[in-house]
């Protein structure tokens, strides 16, 4: 028996010569000469209807005289061998009713109805190849599942191969991913598109060696393909979303979950490892550091500031570094403009000219205008940062990533001024949507003197690392960046007196009680 050298998987296991294969269950099965000419043929072309007479003339002299129903013969001997009883389904060959047959996969389900988030397919060109065909094939049979699996458990991923038997699935899907295959002297290159299906825009495109290389490469394009996916949907530039909210909307895209991060991270690091010199890619990697900490910023400095200040000295670099490359682009310099006066304090000005330039020229107008008036805020104009606010909220969906992003902006900057009312209004908006938020929204921002069953509650469960946390949480991504000191103490205020009143001055970290003065109970 010839060794079975595909990798094993949920259907047949053929030998490289199509003689035999392993049934799922372990047994194996031969074939006669003729029948493996039909598989190899077949399998040479995967997704694509081959007629009866194309099969005949594979076991039989171009033009012989016997009837191409004979096929039909074969085909119900080698099902029975695949284990069924000659039904459609049964093994990879799919019968395309008054046509022929075609090769299917077995890795991934070749579905004819609706209900995918994405579709792999079709593989166009495998039919023109010369020499590479067999190769290809497995190449494609690889990197199917592969590709699946970059997606989150929550994700639909299915295949569908032959660019003529996918159109109700093509409706349904929201993106396709379809491959170009072309072979040259060096082996076969694949050319990979992603788009949405339901507008046809293209989300990215990229080139990739897929016969010839050093090494077997599915899994590493397919990390690369759906990474470079992930970038596109994260820049896309008439999205009205500034590029955090936008990379994090990407991340639940893929992985379907409604915090990204890790995703993001994952993403991140493959599209490095490729790129490693991108303006573009450094920039992100800086938006992303930055967003963890908006993130996860409680926990992340519950133990102290030592690994925040070497990441803030991180993200400084990184726009040293990606600056020059992304000048020409208003939303990646806008979203710089905001990281700048975040990190360098000294520079606030150079970030709020970088900003205004951005967004004269921006087509993300709403998502560029969240960051103006989040500057104009922390400079010293809340009041028109919040009129800015307004116009903006105007140009989100109810209930959206986006729409959150504005209001929880907007109850800073409430905070800051003093508009109890406005506070408590932006506040009741982001309860119909994130009400599991309540308990830390209510700790941080209402009236100290009438703190909230839900704020109660928390203060109850927190722990002293976990109310530093919070309060450098506060300090450093909101409070401190307020150039006038009356609006960083209003921001601060509700949750100092509250931790105070929990757990007396050990509440209070050292650096931040030091600089509250009159505001830190002693």
């Amino acid at each position: 028996m010839p060794d079975h050298t595909r990798p094993p998987g949920p259907g047949l296991t053929f030998s490289d010569d199509f003689s035999s294969a392993l049934r799922p269950d372990g047994s194996s099965v031969t074939f006669t000469a003729a029948e493996a000419e039909i598989l190899r043929y077949l399998a040479g072309r995967p997704g694509i209807t081959v007629t009866r007479s194309q099969l005949l003339d594979v076991i039989t002299e171009p033009g012989s005289d016997k009837r191409d129903r004979v096929i039909d013969s074969y085909i119900v001997r080698l099902r029975r061998k695949f284990g069924g009883q000659g039904g459609r389904r049964d093994g990879p060959i799919q019968t395309r009713y008054g046509v022929g047959y075609a090769w299917i996969e077995t890795s991934l389900p070749a579905h004819e109805e609706g209900g995918a988030d994405i579709v792999f397919g079709p593989v166009r060109g495998l039919e023109y190849l010369t020499g590479n065909s067999l190769a290809a094939r497995r190449f494609v049979d690889a990197f199917a599942p592969r590709f699946a699996a970059q997606f989150g458990p929550s994700k639909t991923v299915v295949r569908q191969i032959d660019p003529t038997f996918q159109s109700e699935l093509f409706h349904a899907a929201r993106y396709g991913t379809t491959v170009i295959l072309n072979d040259d002297e060096r082996g076969v290159e694949g050319i990979f598109e992603t788009k949405e299906l339901t507008t046809g825009r293209v989300i990215t495109v990229s080139r990739h060696r897929i016969v010839g290389a050093d090494a077997d490469p599915a899994a590493e394009i397919a990390r690369y393909v759906v990474a470079d996916f992930w970038r596109g949907l994260a820049l896309l530039p008439e999205m009205p979303a500034p590029v955090p909210v936008m990379m994090n909307n990407a991340s639940i895209e893929i992985a379907g979950d409604a915090n990204g991060s890790d995703r993001t991270d994952a993403m991140l690091n493959v599209l490095l490892s490729r790129e490693p010199g991108s303006p573009e890619l450094i920039l992100l990697s800086a938006i992303a550091l930055h967003s963890r900490y908006i993130l996860n910023g409680v926990s992340m400095l519950a133990e102290g500031t030592e690994a925040f200040e070497a990441d803030v000295a991180r993200i400084r670099a990184s726009l040293d570094a990606a600056r020059p490359g992304i000048a020409d682009n208003p939303m990646l310099s806008i979203a710089a403009a905001k990281l700048l006066h975040f990190a360098n304090p000294d520079r606030r000005a150079e970030a709020l000219c970088l900003a205004e330039e951005a967004h004269a020229s921006s087509r993300s107008f709403a998502g560029s205008l969240v960051t103006m008036a989040q500057l104009r805020a922390l400079e010293g104009d809340p009041e028109t940062a919040l009129r800015l606010l307004d116009q903006g909220l105007e140009l989100t969906e109810e209930g959206s990533e986006f729409e959150a992003y504005f209001l929880v902006l907007k109850c800073q900057f409430c905070r800051a001024v003093g508009d109890r009312a406005a506070l408590r209004e932006s506040l009741g908006r982001i309860y119909q949507w994130r009400s599991h938020n309540r308990a830390f929204f209510d700790l941080i921002f209402e009236d100290s003197t009438h703190p909230s069953e839900a704020a109660r509650g928390l203060l109850s469960v927190l722990s002293v690392p976990q109310a530093h946390g919070v309060l450098r949480y506060v300090y450093y991504l909101t409070a401190s960046l307020f150039r006038h000191d009356a609006h960083r103490d209003a921001v601060l205020r509700p949750s100092v007196q509250r931790i105070y009143e929990r757990f007396g001055p050990d509440g209070l970290p050292d650096e931040i009680a030091d600089v509250l003065g009159a505001l830190a109970p002693r």
